[in-house]
């Protein structure tokens, strides 16, 4: 990820791989806003954490952000704590009834944020992180995902996964010119993000190398039976739940439709999409390429058994 940004002023003067383009970018603007994030949080009380949060994917993705309900929102909680605002400061009455200042401003840093103060950072920080400048003529995050054709929706799933946040599920319009796209009650949870290490069966990985090479080698059935050890081993290691289990079944579909037995190729495909919807999630890559699989499959051998004269529905 060092070399982010030059990678990406390579691929941006080369115009047949503006696909690969759009993807360099959509990573530095997600790498990039975590930093933000983290920084951004470090002012926030807890109690004020969803007004923040929210505030701050109004500023990243919404069309407008209505900084005095904000504000409102605020004083809501403050006057519980006999606290209020005036002009933008939180403050409680003193022993001689005039206001003071009670808190650092530093607590309320995030206050100031705004659209524009926040593209300024989210450009600044892809310049001074991974080396990359976005073009003069874009001025806002709105003309940078216009410009390299960003989905909004895609690019909060991914910033979300990213900075662990978790929001509502429902539909956000990010266009709204009068309406913030998000409110507090959007903000759901917080995770922390903890890296690590995944461990490996390591048997049951050689085991599952060993079947594929039978298979390029052409040795179908050996190749069956490393990949069905494979898949009892990766059960026994890992449980009945996990990406390596995904691919064992993946294969043993994809061979049982080269042997022609349609029914256990079905069988072993749809377990393969099942359990992919739940270690990856049902919009991960990796499903939407077992749903493929599995509808090309669904589809070839209905031709099969409808130019044959056979009964189809004994397969579904």
């Amino acid at each position: 990820m060092r070399y982010l940004g030059k990678f990406t002023e390579i691929l941006s003067k080369q115009q047949s791989l503006d696909y690969a383009m759009s993807i360099a970018v959509c990573e530095l603007i997600c790498r990039s806003i975590k930093h933000l994030f983290v920084n951004y949080m470090q002012s926030v009380e807890v109690v004020y954490m969803a007004t923040a949060i929210s505030h701050f994917l109004n500023c990243f993705l919404s069309s407008t952000v209505t900084q005095p309900s904000i504000i409102d929102e605020i004083s809501k909680h403050s006057k519980r704590r006999g606290k209020k605002f005036r002009n933008g400061r939180m403050v409680s009455p003193n022993e001689n009834g005039a206001g003071k200042n009670v808190t650092d401003r530093q607590c309320f840093d995030w206050l100031s944020l705004t659209s524009k103060s926040f593209w300024i950072q989210l450009r600044n920080e892809m310049d001074t992180y991974y080396g990359w400048t976005a073009p003069k003529d874009i001025d806002s995050v709105e003309s940078l995902l216009h410009r390299y054709s960003i989905q909004k929706i895609s690019l909060l799933r991914i910033v979300c996964i990213r900075t662990g946040i978790q929001i509502l599920l429902r539909e956000y319009n990010f266009e709204h010119k009068s309406r913030p796209a998000f409110t507090d009650d959007d903000i759901l949870n917080v995770f922390p993000i903890v890296k690590h290490i995944s461990p490996r069966a390591n048997d049951a990985y050689n085991l599952f190398q060993n079947g594929q090479r039978k298979i390029s080698e052409g040795n179908i059935r050996d190749g069956y039976d490393y990949i069905s050890e494979a898949l009892n081993l990766f059960n026994s290691v890992y449980g009945p739940l996990h990406q390596d289990i995904v691919q064992c079944l993946r294969l043993l579909g994809r061979i049982n439709y080269v042997l022609g037995d349609y029914a256990e190729a079905c069988s072993y495909q749809q377990k393969a999409v099942l359990m992919s919807e739940k270690v990856n999630g049902i919009d991960h890559p990796h499903t939407i390429t077992e749903y493929v699989s599995k509808l090309l499959k669904i589809i070839i051998i209905f031709l099969i058994f409808f130019f044959s004269g056979l009964e189809f529905s004994c397969l579904i």
